[in-house]
């Protein structure tokens, strides 16, 4: 099956306003109770996200932000991975391409970035104190 998504990956200051305010109206069609102040304070929690386009139209519909940084466990240096919002446009769900442009994009930017250990961090707690999941 081909692909229907395909995805871009930039560090969060490299969004535009306009990026934002497209990613925030996608955002509020499926979490309520939010606003784009919330939205924009969560974003900049963040340090990446993964921008996921149509590949007929290419028209934003859906994105993932995630986190990472470096913690020190039993004497080394882990890469953390901090997952964040996710939204996917319904239409879009139910295949492959979230899950493949995901993997391919934490490794590429893990990789370069420090290719320590990678700890995946999908409890949000950033407390390695225990043992965390190795990828």
């Amino acid at each position: 099956m081909d692909a229907i998504l395909t995805g871009q990956i930039l560090a969060i200051p490299d969004l535009n306003p306009e990026r934002i305010a497209e990613m925030f109206s996608l955002f509020s069609v499926y979490y309520h109770g939010t606003s784009l102040g919330i939205f924009q304070r969560d974003l900049g929690k963040k340090n990446w996200v993964i921008l996921l386009f149509d590949t007929q139209e290419g028209k934003l519909r859906g994105f993932t932000t995630f986190e990472i940084y470096t913690r020190s466990y039993q004497g080394s240096d882990l890469t953390v991975v901090y997952s964040g919002d996710t939204v996917v446009e319904k239409e879009y769900r139910g295949n492959f391409d979230l899950p493949r442009i995901w993997i391919h994009s934490i490794l590429d930017v893990c990789w370069d970035a420090a290719p320590h250990l990678l700890a995946v961090d999908i409890f949000g707690v950033q407390d390695l104190s225990f043992p965390a999941p190795l990828l």
